[in-house]
């Protein structure tokens, strides 16, 4: 999300704070705030009519996340494929679990972790894998080899093409880690 779209997401959301403040105001009196609404923006017709319309948008927005909120789908967990046999569940755990089994034996990349994304089918299928590698070592080859093999694996259990995988490669300095491991050891006599 851009700076510049974060920094209009607030000014609404400050104004629709402020109109929800002042149509507080009306029914329960807060201290300066009541005084304020009374004196300067019930006496001018175009600022009740601004704060109706920030009241309204608020009020449709509320509306429309609450709806959002009890029918919207959740992130998707399971996949279900049918076939002439019947259904199949596929948690994206299994997906994880496959795509992790089809990396584990490439030693240069540490800490791997995998999340599968699944869609309504395989081919909206997203899996994304993260891992640390020591910056001396050629990231760009452990990721294509990373990236490679997961297609295949997740191609290969699901049958059809999926959408992609996404690798991220965090380097760091294994001589640093390691001076800093040796001065921490503890001493024994």
């Amino acid at each position: 999300m851009s700076s510049f779209r974060k920094y209009v997401q607030a000014i609404v959301a400050l104004i629709v704070m402020l109109g929800i403040l002042f149509g507080i105001s009306l029914f329960f009196p807060i201290p300066h705030v009541t005084d304020f609404v009374q004196n300067h923006i019930l006496t001018n017709m175009n600022l009740s009519i601004a704060v109706a319309v920030v009241l309204g948008v608020a009020g449709v927005y509320f509306v429309a996340a609450f709806f959002y909120a009890l029918f919207a789908r959740s992130k998707n967990k399971t996949m279900r494929l049918s076939n002439d046999k019947g259904d199949i569940v596929v948690e994206s755990e299994t997906v994880e679990t496959y795509a992790h089994d089809a990396i584990h034996d490439i030693k240069e990349a540490q800490n791997k972790q995998v999340k599968a994304k699944l869609g309504s089918n395989p081919g909206s299928t997203k899996v994304d894998i993260e891992f640390d590698i020591d910056e001396n070592k050629d990231a760009v080859a452990v990721s294509n080899t990373i990236q490679e093999r997961v297609q295949r694996a997740i191609e290969e259990f699901f049958g059809e093409a999926i959408k992609g995988v996404n690798v991220k490669a965090n380097p760091y300095d294994a001589n640093e880690n390691s001076q800093v491991a040796a001065t921490s050891r503890p001493r024994v006599k």
